[in-house]
This record gives structure tokens, sequence and C-alpha cells, in this order.
């Protein structure tokens, strides 16, 4: 046993010596770790401040042509809703909720006084129309409802330039000529079945790729940011 002793004795200083070098590379990791899952949780929801209208802005849908809603071109849309209608009295939320008694939970869970729907669909020469709402005359279908069991907590988002930029550019570069582009939205009242606003805009594009929509989209929030302000 003595003849082994400096040998034991060596092993244990390399390990202990391996154990020093390898803790803080440990703690490193597992500081990382916290902070990711930290940066993954939800953002608490913010508390709206009294003198302001809260919007909450439910994902938007853009369809143009039979192969299915274009979801770059349906953010681009809303975001400029969000962009149009935020100032001074009016701050915008953007929702995630799809479904109605969740959008219903999520708009009251993030203190929204209003909820905003919006669909942009395009009718071309002998295809007919293509859109979220097609063959309807209002959003009411749509419209959350009362008593939903669960809410989703989240921070006030806006869209970013960029992003509302690259969604129009998409839903504009799918204009057709001669197609007409219909914008139909519809505003609620927080917790109220019946809408405030219930429209539908169209305009005809005389040239592939014209901007029709953006006038569209500022009529519309024109409108809605007067109801919601009065």
């Amino acid at each position: 046993m003595n003849s082994t002793s400096p040998i034991n004795a060596r092993f244990g200083s390399a390990l202990f010596a391996l154990c020093l070098l390898v803790a803080p590379a440990l703690g490193r990791a597992q500081t990382t770790a916290l902070e990711a899952s930290q940066a993954a949780a939800p953002a608490p929801s913010i508390e709206k401040k009294p003198a302001l209208v809260r919007l909450g802005l439910v994902p938007s849908s853009a369809q143009f042509s039979n192969k299915g809603e274009t979801p770059e071109a349906g953010e681009g849309i809303r975001g400029a809703f969000a962009k149009y209608v935020a100032g001074p009295k009016v701050e915008t939320v953007l929702l995630s909720a799809m479904l109605p008694a969740n959008i219903d939970a999520e708009a009251k869970e993030k203190q929204c006084d209003f909820v905003l729907y919006s669909s942009v669909s395009q009718k071309t020469a002998g295809r007919g129309s293509f859109g979220f709402m097609k063959g309807a005359s209002t959003a009411s279908s749509f419209i959350p409802m009362m008593g939903a069991a669960r809410g989703v907590g989240g921070a006030i988002a806006m869209a970013s330039a960029s992003t509302v930029i690259s969604g129009l550019s998409s839903a504009t570069s799918q204009v057709k000529a001669k197609a007409e582009v219909t914008l139909t939205y519809t505003l609620i009242k927080a917790g109220v079945e019946s809408p405030l606003l219930n429209d539908t805009l169209k305009a005809k594009a005389s040239e592939d790729s014209q901007d029709v929509i953006s006038p569209l989209l500022q009529q519309a929030a024109s409108a809605v940011l007067a109801r919601v302000t009065k």
C-alpha cells in the first residue's frame, strides 16, 4: 500500500485540479441556461394607463389567390393598422389567439378596450373572390364569445417598421390588374358581441402590383380611430 500511496496522492491532486477548472464552466452553463429560460418566459402584462384607449388587433387574413392565405401579407396589414391608429390617445396590442373564445380571454387579460378584426381579399376577372371573409357581408361570426375560460398573458407589442413594409410589399405584389381588392374590418368593444363598426371598402387596380391597399387601410384606420376616441 505504501508503494501506491504517492500514485493515489498524485491522482487525487490531479482530480482536485480538474474539478477547480470545470466548476466555473459548469456554473456559467447553469447561469446561461437560467438566463435562457427566463428570456423564453412570457413577458408580464403591462398595466394600461387610465388616459389611454387600448386596441387589440386580431391576426389579419390576406388571401389573393386560391393557393391559400399569405401570413406575411396578413402581418403587414395588421401592422399597418397598428401604425395608423396608435397615437397620443390610443395604444395597440397585437393579439395572438385565433379562436373566438381565446381572443376574448386574451383581450381581457391584456386590458383591451376594443378589438379589431380585419381581412383583405382579391377578386380577379373570371376567378371570383379569394379571402378569409369570402361570401360574408359581416365579421359577426368571428366576434369573440362571452365568458372564455382562460386568458393569455403578454406585453404590449407593435409590429416593426420592417415587418409592416415587407408585409405590405408582399400584399401589393400579388395585386393583379383589373382586380377588385376588398378590405373588411370589424371593431367591437371588448366583452360585447355587437360590433361598433363593420364595414367593407373596395378598390380596383388598374395595373399589376398597384398599391390600392394602403389607401383602404388609411380610410379604415381613420374610422376606427374616430370611433375609439369618441
